[in-house]
């Protein structure tokens, strides 16, 4: 029914108003600490956890979601020969999620700060490593790589190992990395089955109605009922100085302002890059980046924006 009227919106308020024009403050909407995807291009899974976690905040307690747990999953399903594969689909993401059960983000912070690498992509390595061991029977090294992790203060160590042992030899080795996040956030109670069901995801494209007017015209709808908006764009903007579209993205879309110095039209982009700028100079600058989050000039993302995923709300 919400969704409805946000189509309404768009279909007749350019006609009878000049509201569509207006870019009166939005707050931003508070997703909880901000995330950060390290080397791993799972922009999207973050993006889809911090959907799910809004849309489900009652019924999770206001806890944030594991992008990785999801990012495993979806591999799982939508790319089996390749589990570890960067970039997927935010729409796909939250089906999975909401079909078979989210962990919680406690998880992905347990499983960054302890173990024998920093790096998330190593410690997938690790893992396979781990599974190609015990595959070819090869226990001597299945063992050091076991100790070795767990006198880093690896999560592993908090799993029986030999129930360890008994999911990795029931994986295949594409399978390996998400039975074992499974067993993870099961055994550490970070498992969360949803039980309300979702309302509806809607998948919109600028292609499929007719430009950014009214994309956004959808966007500003779905804000000012404090719905949070994920969006695909190109990202090369965010880095350098350059309108080329390269550089595909996902992020979250929470507040709109007007520029008090430059009079501009803003929408803040919650990134999933840390808490570090990491960008040009132009978003590090003029209070355009707060701690992960950036205001971004309508004009530059009507030309990078292609799509936006919504949850809605009742």
């Amino acid at each position: 029914m919400k969704f409805l009227i946000v189509w309404l919106v768009v279909l007749f308020v350019p006609f009878f108003s000049k509201a569509s024009s207006s870019c009166s403050e939005i707050p931003a909407i508070d997703l909880g600490k901000i995330r950060n995807q390290g080397d791993k291009g799972w922009c999207f899974a973050h993006a889809a956890a911090d959907l799910i976690g809004y849309a489900f905040k009652d019924e999770l307690r206001g806890q944030q979601v594991s992008a990785t747990h999801l990012a495993l999953k979806y591999a799982r399903k939508y790319s089996p020969w390749s589990p570890y594969q960067d970039g997927g689909f935010i729409r796909l993401a939250i089906r999975r999620g909401t079909q078979d059960g989210v962990c919680l983000a406690d998880m992905d912070d347990r499983l960054m700060n302890g173990g024998p690498s920093s790096d998330l992509s190593a410690k997938l390595d690790y893992l396979d490593e781990l599974w190609s061991a015990q595959n070819k029977n090869d226990w001597k090294r299945y063992d050091e790589l076991l100790r070795t992790a767990i006198s880093k203060g690896s999560i592993l160590s908090t799993i029986p190992q030999a129930t360890l042992l008994q999911t990795l030899r029931q994986a295949s080795r594409a399978q390996a990395a998400s039975r074992v996040a499974d067993l993870l956030c099961r055994h550490n109670g970070q498992f969360q089955v949803l039980h309300r069901k979702i309302n509806k995801t809607s998948y919109v494209t600028k292609a499929t109605i007719g430009g950014n007017g009214t994309l956004f015209h959808i966007i500003d709808g779905e804000l000012s009922f404090r719905n949070p908006v994920g969006i695909d764009f190109y990202s090369a903007f965010l880095m350098e100085d350059t309108l080329k579209k390269d550089g595909r993205h996902a992020a979250t879309l929470i507040g709109r302002r007007t520029n008090p110095k430059t009079g501009e039209c803003e929408y803040l982009l919650r990134n999933s890059w840390g808490e570090s700028c990491g960008l040009r100079g132009f978003f590090c600058n003029e209070g355009r980046f707060d701690k992960g989050n950036i205001w971004v000039p309508k004009a530059l993302l009507q030309k990078f924006i292609y799509a936006m995923t919504i949850i809605e709300k009742k």
